[in-house]
């Protein structure tokens, strides 16, 4: 079997190390001229650190990020509405959770890789499905991947080319995204001292300011703001946005002060969306959807990427099952449709909690967050990103 994956993501860059470890016929084409990625910072819970440990790239991602001991939920002046031990957690599943520069993530999911299964500089401009007259099964069928004027034939086509999936969107275009009511700003800045192993969400009026470490002396941050979509797509300089985020105490102040000297630091803005609802696959068509492509889901549980990794966790384990590509794609749907599809919509109600404005509904939310007992939050969190082991494959027909 041939398989092509378009897009060179964590989603994609993930499978294709899983499909390097298996021996499979595969081969990766990402539009960019480089696939490691700039910017942010991305937080990786326990599910995604099980996967890298399969992959054995677990250790490395330790030793390039920060583990993290806890998460705090604070007010806008930093005092804490509630705390996750993640000490607990990692004590109880013996899994760690981590943040780490996206760049740093990247660089080690392609370091193991073999570069010509890679093309990079490869705009995807659409896809086809074709097939012989004798084939009644489709098992036959061959999907082409149009890439600039050349056509790339292909088995199976897995489309991880993003929330505005070009593979996607040439069997069934996306017409409107579902705006998250907020947008986001982040960046990542050096400070002079070393920073203790906890990550934070500071909630204020329609606002919010996050900070994990991934370094010791490195943080990642991003800040929410309620806006209409578009509203600051001419973008903010440092000092202006700094100036929109004075609220918030703790250790914000001194923050945003060193993001304004520092000539490195830089601001990436952008409005949060998702999709209206998960798009997996197209059986009939031999072409099946992970990552953002598939289910793209708001920042707020941390799970975007994580949800990509177990896209292509899974799929290997499917490609070993499924006896044909039309069967294997309508198993994956089958199994994880539920799955994202929770976590999509908590993720988006939650930004909503954590973004109110009114007071009143404020402090009792911030009521509520305190009165979780002790141990439900880590106990919760394991169930969440934990669930039980094991893949039963739907019975295939005919």
């Amino acid at each position: 079997m041939k398989i092509g994956v378009a897009g060179g993501g964590i989603a994609g860059l993930t499978f294709l190390n899983f499909a390097q470890r298996e021996g499979l016929d595969c081969s990766l084409y990402e539009q960019k001229e480089h696939l490691l990625e700039q910017g942010s910072g991305i937080a990786l819970g326990i599910n995604a650190m099980k996967i890298l440990a399969d992959l054995e790239l677990d250790v490395p991602v330790l030793g390039e990020g920060r583990m993290l001991d806890a998460m705090l939920l604070t007010d806008a002046a930093g005092r804490t509405i509630s705390r996750t031990d993640l000490k607990v957690i990692r004590e109880t599943t013996g899994l760690p959770s981590v943040c780490i520069q996206r760049s740093d993530l990247h660089r080690l999911l392609a370091s193991r890789l073999d570069p010509s299964r890679i093309s990079t500089g490869r705009k995807i401009t659409g896809v086809q499905t074709v097939s012989s007259e004798t084939d009644t099964k489709g098992q036959q069928r061959k999907v082409l991947l149009q890439s600039e004027g050349e056509s790339l034939s292909f088995d199976l086509l897995i489309g991880a080319d993003g929330i505005r999936s070009t593979v996607r969107d040439s069997i069934e275009p996306v017409r409107e995204y579902r705006y998250s009511g907020y947008t986001c700003w982040r960046f990542i800045v050096d400070l002079p001292e070393p920073v203790d192993p906890v990550a934070y969400e500071m909630l204020g009026r329609g606002r919010r300011f996050g900070i994990a470490p991934v370094k010791e002396n490195r943080v990642y941050c991003y800040a929410t703001e309620n806006a209409p979509a578009g509203r600051f797509t001419e973008g903010l300089d440092k000092r202006s946005f700094a100036e929109r985020f004075r609220e918030f105490g703790g250790p914000v102040p001194a923050i945003l002060d060193t993001l304004i000297r520092s000539d490195q630091a830089t601001l990436i803005h952008r409005d949060l969306a998702d999709l209206h609802r998960a798009v997996l696959g197209f059986p009939g068509r031999h072409v099946l959807l992970i990552g953002d492509a598939a289910h793209a889901t708001t920042p707020n549980l941390g799970q975007g990427a994580a949800m990509g990794m177990e896209d292509a966790s899974l799929l290997v384990i499917l490609l070993r099952e499924s006896h044909s590509i039309p069967q294997l794609i309508r198993n994956f749907i089958e199994l994880r449709q539920n799955r994202v599809e929770m976590i999509r919509s908590r993720s988006f109600w939650l930004g909503k909690i954590n973004q109110l404005e009114n007071s009143a509904l404020r402090k009792l939310r911030d009521t509520a967050f305190r009165c979780v007992p002790e141990g439900a939050a880590e106990r919760g969190l394991i169930s969440l990103l934990l669930p039980p082991e094991g893949v039963r494959l739907p019975v295939e027909k005919g």
